[in-house]
Order: C-alpha cells, then sequence, then structure tokens
C-alpha cells in the first residue's frame, strides 16, 4: 500500500476545536452585548442631562416675566410641591405629578420627556422680616426610568423683582 498524502483530524481533535472556536465566539457575543448595554445607559444619560439643561433654560425664561409669588396656591416644603409664579399675562404654576414637571399657564404642558422621572420637586420660599415671600428655591431631582442609581439634581433661585 502506499504512502497516504491526506491526513485526516481525529474525532476528539475535532470536538476539541469546536469548543474552543465556541468559547470565543461566546466572549465576542458577551463583549459586544457588554458594549451595547453601555451604549444605552449612556445614550439615556445624555438625554437626562440634556432634559436638565432644557428645564433650567424653561425656568430662566420664564423668571425674566414673574412680578410676584402666589402663596395660595403653592405648596412649600414637599418633595411634590407645587409653585405659582404672578406674571403680568397671569399665574404660571409647575407641579410634579405621576413623575413629570408639569407646566401650566392656562393649559398643562409637560415638561419632561417619557423615560425621565422627576424624583423631587420642591419649592422652598424665602421671606423678608414681615414675612413677604421674596423668593423661592426650586430644587428638582431628575432620573431616567431605564438608568438605575443615576440621577441629577440641580436648583436655583426664583426671587422677586
Amino acid at each position: 500500500m502506499g504512502n497516504n498524502r491526506y491526513q485526516a483530524m481525529t474525532l476528539v481533535e475535532l470536538i476539541l476545536y469546536l469548543a474552543l472556536f465556541s468559547v470565543i465566539i461566546l466572549s465576542m457575543v458577551q463583549f459586544f452585548v457588554f458594549v451595547s448595554n453601555k451604549n444605552v445607559d449612556a445614550r439615556n444619560r445624555i438625554e437626562l442631562s440634556r432634559n436638565v439643561i432644557f428645564v433650567r433654560e424653561h425656568f430662566t425664561q420664564v423668571e425674566r416675566s414673574i412680578t410676584g409669588f402666589n402663596d395660595g396656591s403653592s405648596v412649600y416644603d414637599s418633595d411634590s410641591g407645587r409653585v405659582v409664579f404672578t406674571t403680568s399675562n397671569g399665574d404660571v404654576s409647575y407641579t410634579r405629578s405621576g413623575g413629570d414637571i408639569i407646566y401650566n399657564r392656562g393649559t398643562d404642558i409637560t415638561l419632561t420627556p417619557d423615560g425621565v422621572v422627576v424624583q423631587k420637586f420642591r419649592a422652598t420660599k424665602h421671606v423678608d422680616t414681615d414675612s413677604n415671600t421674596v423668593g423661592v428655591t426650586i430644587s428638582i431631582t431628575l432620573g431616567h426610568s431605564n438608568v438605575v442609581g443615576y440621577t441629577e439634581s440641580f436648583e436655583f433661585l426664583v426671587q422677586d423683582k
């Protein structure tokens, strides 16, 4: 009989190579799933940061037209507070409702998009020596429904002019 020029793998070698290849492929899939999840988290955090900027800018715009505070309709020192400002065009209110900030100038408008959850909306009033309200500090904590344990908090002072 002649010399066999073709060499074949044994069944044991074939199974060993398939197992090694499977481990490598599984590791790659786990890595790509991990990276994908981190990208989704990063995207949600960026959305939350953008919403913080939007809410701050909104309050800055409204603050320019405030002429006073409506203490009778406001709920101070509560994490689900409500603050009502008097403007030259009528009252403007902000309320935490169902995890959203609701802005009302005659019609309810939700300031926070889906996925962003208002965890705290607290209004703290500042009074002068005659017990007149001269300012309100608004503290807001926002979180994202898809990112556990990540929140952004900010506060600002709205003063009577």
